[in-house]
């Protein structure tokens, strides 16, 4: 049974990657969702209490970065939770693409020829079912030529790295996050799908990592975020794809789709094909001089 405390706070998307990074000072994993009414959600969690002068100080310094007033933020304990017995209720499994993604809890026989990912939710990361996800997933299915190095940036839980792997037995691929738990995560989910061998999994500054650098250009690069930062970080990640490569990006809204197009055709990628699950868009990517 694992007793947290949650942080709660609603903020502009323009200040969303801003605010949610200073929550890490005080919690140990963040996440943000789209609030109704607007704006957008960010739900921190942390082991023990957080320091709410502390808190109250970190969210006025991005607020006033940004020309804001400081945003009101809830704290509350959560109950001791059983996150097994949730998973189990929380995270059905399901089949998407190529992939039949499940719990350590499910028994059943698993489909003919899909390839399986043992994937558990927990208190910081779900279980590969989000929209953005299974577009990935199912964007990875429809890579014709198998890669022969994948990057897999701001991995989270691992996931598409694992995927990747399992996809193709002879792939090199390297996951990065900037959050050490995510970063553990990874390992461990690479591990519990016996591809830990050829998942390299590190903590890096996004596409500005010298270790990221020196391992490009990569035959596919993977990057499930959000709309701001692949836009701003467009130039830096179209240089990691190899000239004959692709790159899937998700975490983006269906409307939000034609901004990142832009960006991207600016950068020299140009897009080859869009995938919808729910309300999110997964983009494949090309070199619009390789073809």
């Amino acid at each position: 049974m694992t007793e947290l405390w949650r942080i709660t706070v609603t903020v502009p998307e323009a200040a969303r990657e801003a605010f949610e990074e200073s929550l890490l000072a005080v919690a140990d994993s963040a996440g943000s969702e789209i609030a109704e009414g607007g704006g957008w959600r960010i739900e921190a969690l942390a082991r023990e209490r957080p320091d709410e002068s502390l808190l109250a100080a970190l969210l006025a310094e991005v607020a006033e970065a940004f020309g804001l007033a400081a945003p009101m933020a809830v704290v509350e304990p959560l109950a001791a939770r059983d996150w097994l017995a949730e998973n189990r209720a929380a995270f059905p499994p399901v089949a998407v693409g190529r992939f039949y993604v499940y719990g350590s809890h499910i028994v059943e026989p698993r489909p003919d020829g899909a390839i399986p990912l043992l994937m558990d939710a927990g208190p910081a990361f779900g279980a590969g079912t989000h929209g953005s996800t299974m577009g990935c997933l199912e964007a990875l299915g429809r890579i014709a030529v198998a890669p022969a190095s994948v990057l897999d940036l701001g991995c989270g839980s691992g996931i598409l790295a694992v995927a990747a792997a399992k996809l193709w037995p002879k792939v090199r691929i390297m996951a990065v996050d900037n959050d050490p738990a995510a970063v553990a995560n990874a390992e461990e989910n690479a591990q519990r799908n016996g591809v830990a061998d050829r998942v390299a999994v590190a903590e890096g500054d996004g596409t500005a990592d010298k270790a990221l650098r020196r391992a490009a250009p990569f035959d596919l690069v993977l990057a499930n975020i959000l709309l701001e930062p692949l836009v701003g970080m467009a130039a830096d990640l179209a240089g990691l794809v190899a000239l004959d490569g692709r790159a899937i990006l998700s975490g983006v809204l269906i409307g939000q789709g034609a901004r990142l197009d832009a960006a991207y055709l600016a950068a020299g990628l140009d897009l080859r094909e869009a995938i919808e699950v729910g309300e999110w868009r997964t983009a494949i990517l090309g070199h619009a001089a390789a073809d």
